[in-house]
């Protein structure tokens, strides 16, 4: 079993705010061919919830490694913490009957679109 340690912040910033500074942290993890990663969090001084929430999905759950976060603050495991309880809940769909018809939506933006479209004379 191969390990390694990344001190996040000697790679990317002590700011971690895009989901492609994740991706770029999974294709380090990935290059390094290490089953057990480290990660140090040592000197972040701020994560956004689309970080995290890349993080989460792409890195903390991926199944090729085993990974141990330290240093993490209070702030920081609670954002973490706020992300795991959003993951894998079943999305609602809408559903409306008009002439007889079913229509489903998936996401409020595909009924805004439906009902952008119709005419109202």
């Amino acid at each position: 079993m191969r390990e390694k340690i990344i001190d996040i912040t000697q790679f990317f910033s002590k700011d971690l705010k895009s989901r492609s500074v994740a991706r770029e942290l999974l294709d380090m993890i990935i290059n390094e061919k290490s089953t057990r990663v480290i990660i140090n969090f040592d000197s972040v001084t701020f994560v956004t919830r689309s970080f995290m929430d890349e993080f989460y999905n792409v890195i903390f759950t991926n199944k090729n490694f085993n990974i141990e976060l330290i240093n993490l603050s209070p702030e920081m495991e609670a954002m973490l913490d706020a992300v795991k309880s959003t993951q894998h809940k079943s999305k609602k769909t809408s559903e409306k009957k008009v002439s007889g018809a079913d229509l489903k939506f998936s996401t409020i933006s595909e009924a805004n679109k439906y009902l952008e479209a119709l005419s109202f004379l």
